[in-house]
């Protein structure tokens, strides 16, 4: 079973990627894969991994092909981001500047509160730590 090496795709894309293995007696093989992100699956018959990317994250692959009695395993990133497709709007996301990647926002008894993928709130709070800081220099 060839590697295929890490994978980096972004959220929301079909994708399609071939394991390669052959075997030295022609036997048929049998492929597997776990860990695999959210929304693909494996053809166990082919090893064809598909689908369409539907969450944000990354993923330890490990794959394997077997003819009965031996196997081969490999192991591999999958990282699924939200990117900036062609239109200059992050998946998911929303050009009038409401939350992207399906949050919400609401109200209760005058406070908000955001709900959304660990993803972008890490991202939120890594703003948010750049922008007190230009602040805190702007105000010495």
């Amino acid at each position: 079973l060839t590697n295929p090496g890490d994978q980096s795709d972004r959220q929301g894309e079909t994708v399609s990627l071939d394991l390669a293995a052959t075997d030295d007696d022609g036997d048929s093989l049998y492929f597997d894969a776990a860990g695999l992100p959210e929304g693909l699956s494996i053809d166990h018959d082919s090893g064809r991994i598909s689908g369409a990317l539907s969450v944000l994250g990354a993923s330890t692959v490990t794959a394997s092909v077997s003819d009965g009695p031996a196997v081969s395993v490999v192991s591999f990133e999958w990282s699924v981001d939200g990117g900036v497709p062609d239109g200059g709007v992050p998946d998911g996301g929303a050009p009038d500047g409401g939350m992207p990647d399906g949050g919400t926002t609401g109200s209760s008894g005058g406070g908000c509160t955001v709900q959304s993928g660990g993803a972008t709130v890490e991202l939120a709070m890594l703003l948010i730590a750049i922008a007190l800081v230009s602040v805190r220099r702007r105000c010495r």
